[in-house]
């Protein structure tokens, strides 16, 4: 191969796989978030409950139109949840090793202390922290109301 070539070809590549390597952590980023949102409401449509009151990092809080929760009150929430059916779209998940913000729409019907729930396409933010190599669930906005 000319000599006069080589370097641009390795340059080239280089540029190549820094492109390949930035998208791939990209796409695992929003993998990792997706998955964490979706464990969770997965835990909570099958009522399991404890696994959800496992994944709450001590510190969480959320807030609501109602006001904040911290994690205690948002246990005694979520065991008066029974989520029937439920859905999530447009989920966009940011973060990294440690740290996971997650935006997304949720559409759920079920039921809330047996009074009917019905969430249309309403957007949440979560946010999930690793603690101890551990993912804990450590903040959350519920940015519409229920019916």
């Amino acid at each position: 191969m000319n000599a006069s070539l080589q370097k641009p070809l390795a340059i080239a590549a280089l540029a190549c796989l820094w492109a390949f390597f930035a998208a791939s952590a990209h796409a695992d980023e929003a993998m990792t978030g997706d998955r964490l949102v979706r464990q969770l409401w997965g835990s909570l449509q099958q009522g399991n409950y404890d696994g959800v009151e496992a994944m709450l990092a001590p510190a969480f809080q959320s807030v609501h139109e109602g006001g904040v929760r911290d994690r205690e009150q948002e246990i005694a929430y979520l065991r008066g949840m029974k989520v029937n059916e439920y859905s999530l779209g447009n989920i966009v998940a940011t973060g990294g090793d440690s740290l996971y913000v997650v935006s997304y729409r949720l559409t759920l019907k079920g039921s809330l202390n047996g009074r009917p729930l019905v969430i249309n396409g309403a957007p949440r933010l979560s946010v999930f922290a690793r603690e101890g190599g551990v993912w804990r669930w450590t903040a959350h906005a519920n940015l519409a109301g229920r019916r």
